[in-house]
């Protein structure tokens, strides 16, 4: 909605970054999370060709606490996981990132809260959360995630975790239509909302 604060938690290149900048419009601000180099530098190159004065672009990692960490980087665009919570199948480099805590960057960087948070970080989502928690008990924003492994049991070890957390910080959590046709990966999108 218009001036609103969207978090882009794993941002990629900024599909949904562009998009909530539209959303929340001038009085608005989007908040971009992206640890990968060329993709941190492809969203703030399309964030200055659409004229968004209201995307901020954070080149780092999203995770549990602040310091530095090992970025495990992927063929695929989107596949970079800290190695600490995955390794992607088709890993092509490593190198070392900043990592911040939601909690940390909001106090340290004086952000302005969130309304809504979007997390797809690659296997990471449960320590973005462990490291919003004062977030979460403050300002009750807006959740979407999404959660993915190889496996269905893998799936729902880390969905049942995220799950937990959330719903003891008050959450009700609601399950989203699935968004891949494929059987090869297992995928789940969440929406949470506080109550």
């Amino acid at each position: 909605m218009r001036g609103d604060v969207f978090f882009d938690v794993g941002a990629n290149i900024g599909f949904f970054s562009l998009i909530a900048a539209r959303c929340v419009g001038n009085d608005g601000q989007v908040y971009a999370f992206e640890p990968v180099p060329t993709n941190a530098a492809a969203l703030v190159r399309s964030a200055r060709l659409n004229g968004f004065d209201t995307i901020r672009v954070f080149p780092e990692a999203v995770a549990a606490t602040s310091g530095r960490a090992e970025l495990l980087l992927a063929r695929h665009i989107g596949g970079a996981a800290l190695a600490s919570a995955a390794t992607p199948p088709d890993v092509s480099g490593h190198l070392e990132v900043n990592v911040t805590s939601l909690d940390d960057a909001l106090v340290q960087r004086r952000l302005r809260p969130p309304n809504l948070v979007k997390v797809d970080v690659e296997g990471a989502e449960i320590d973005v959360f462990r490291g919003m928690k004062e977030t979460l008990r403050v300002h009750r924003p807006k959740i979407v995630y999404e959660v993915d492994d190889a496996t269905r049991d893998g799936l729902d070890r880390k969905a049942g975790q995220i799950a937990g957390l959330l719903t003891s910080a008050g959450y009700v959590l609601t399950p989203l239509p699935p968004s891949y046709a494929t059987q090869d990966w297992h995928v789940h999108h969440v929406f949470g909302e506080a109550h």
